[in-house]
């Protein structure tokens, strides 16, 4: 066999791909031979080396037929697994070229069209909320970009050099004026009951606009002041507007001309309450609530009042005629009633089933706003009668609301009833037994309907029932004395007519 020296074979076979086993043998085999003839590093080292290359010859051709046909193996891997590498070396060149191309891209852009250092930031995001509640969400430059903005509105100059979003919203609510709607001032007191005041405009700042513009001078390298965008609000309600909400709807007078003095104040004092009064939509109105307990530390006077059927002396009488004379007032303006009481007796100064009864801290009249918009209380009086004027959105054109008043039958009365005098009330008219005197006549009691009628341009279109009322009928009334006749004493005649049930 011809002699192969390894280490010229071992020449040819690439270092990263030697046989890691034949050099681990060689080293064990250098370590064990060393140990065997027991010598030193020093004087051994020419035997070691005799030994060593004797024992590695004796090998070599084993080890090097081994080590071709590694190397045989690992030189193709090699091979394939160079080519896989050059493949995705190339890709991946190839992608950061690509990536390098698109940064350079977006840092020219940045550098030739905003002429900034490229650690600066581009953009900075903030909303703003328009008076119409829309949300206006902008891109606009941020605090780091390196130019002057100058802004101006009204010959006032605006000049600020980055936190561009900040200083915008703080112009924005700067420059904000809000529309004022036109107002009316209600004064039932003065010669101008009304007296309206104009509306308005308002104005806001057109943010999308003023950063389109403020890009644009940047982008454009321009000095010239921006002229700030504004757009104009508009108020909600105007002069012609509100003039057409307020028109009267309805007026109901009743007369007081009979009454004493007392009652006169009374039922005008009660009404006064309501001058000026303004009702807001869907707003409930209690009339107690509004004219307060009936006492005279609430400068009420005493006056008739209707108790159990009869007249009696009460504080606050004529109140009453007050909400009555209110009541119809309401329902001609079509607005909701709520709550509503006849009384006990027929009332003069309306027709039957179109009262309205009060009392303190028991029946109320209660009215509701049912218009959209807000109605206007005048109440005055001329001495003679007491009316009450409501004010707001018109009545549908050509409508006019009336009432009217049915009786469903007669409820008979149960003739006089005898009461006698223990209170000596009567005891200047009356003071024996069997003198009689009358205080009031049986009267017939009623069942009562009551409509409201809607005429359009005269013509009747509705009508539906807004009362079912019953008035009782009263027992007629003759007070009697109470004192025993003297012995032998005789009564006159008497002229009072006893009437019997019907």
């Amino acid at each position: 066999m011809k002699n192969i020296n390894p280490n010229t074979k071992k020449n040819n076979i690439p270092k990263d791909h030697e046989n890691s086993r034949f050099y681990d043998y060689v080293n064990n085999s250098h370590d064990n031979l060393s140990d065997n003839i027991g010598c030193n590093e020093n004087n051994c080292f020419n035997e070691v080396n005799k030994k060593h290359t004797e024992h590695a010859e004796k090998n070599e051709n084993k080890i090097y037929n081994n080590n071709l046909d590694t190397y045989q193996r690992n030189n193709h891997l090699h091979n394939s697994s160079k080519k896989k590498k050059n493949r995705l070396f190339f890709k991946t060149v190839v992608s950061g070229f690509a990536t390098i191309a698109i940064l350079a891209g977006i840092f020219g852009f940045i550098i030739f069209g905003f002429g900034i250092h490229t650690n600066d930031k581009i953009e900075d995001r903030f909303e703003i909320e328009t008076s119409n509640g829309e949300i206006v969400s902008e891109i606009v430059l941020n605090e780091n970009l390196d130019k002057n903005v100058s802004l101006i509105h009204n010959g006032v100059v605006y000049s600020f050099n980055g936190n561009y979003g900040e200083n915008i919203q703080k112009l924005v609510s700067e420059l904000y004026v809000p529309a004022q709607n036109a107002e009316v001032v209600f004064n039932p007191q003065s010669e101008e009951v009304f007296v309206f005041k104009d509306e308005t405009l308002g104005q806001e700042v057109d943010v999308k606009a003023l950063v389109d513009n403020i890009q644009y001078n940047i982008n454009q390298n321009l000095d010239i002041p921006i002229t700030i965008p504004t757009t104009i609000i508009q108020p909600e309600i105007t002069r012609t507007e509100l003039d057409g909400l307020i028109q009267l709807r309805s007026e109901f007078t009743t007369s007081i001309a009979s009454s004493p003095e007392n009652r006169k104040h009374n039922v005008k004092y009660a009404l006064s309450a309501f001058n000026g009064l303004v009702v807001q939509p869907e707003e409930i109105i209690s009339f107690n609530k509004i004219t307060g307990e009936r006492t005279s530390a609430n400068n009420y006077k005493d006056a008739n009042i209707i108790v159990g059927g009869e007249y009696v002396l009460g504080a606050g009488g004529g109140v009453c005629q007050a909400s009555t004379t209110l009541y119809n007032a309401l329902i001609r303006a079509d607005l909701n009633i709520l709550e509503v009481h006849n009384h006990s007796l027929p009332v003069s100064y309306v027709p039957l089933a179109f009262d309205a009864m009060v009392s303190d801290g028991g029946y109320d009249l209660i009215f509701q706003n049912n218009t959209l918009h807000p109605i206007y209380f005048m109440t005055y009086s001329d001495g003679q009668n007491v009316s009450v004027k409501i004010f707001g959105e018109p009545l549908e054109e050509g409508l006019e609301i009336k009432t009217r008043t049915e009786e469903v039958k007669v409820l008979s009365h149960k003739g006089d009833k005898i009461v006698e005098d223990k209170e000596k009330k009567y005891i200047n008219k009356i003071m024996f037994k069997g003198e009689y005197l009358r205080i009031r006549y049986p009267k017939q009691g009623s069942e009562n309907l009551g409509f409201l009628q809607y005429f359009k341009n005269g013509e009747l279109i509705e009508e539906k029932e807004i009362r079912h009322v019953y008035y009782p009928p009263q027992d007629g009334i003759i007070m009697e004395g109470t004192e025993e006749l003297f012995e032998g004493m005789e009564l006159p005649e008497n002229d009072v007519k006893f009437i019997n049930p019907q």
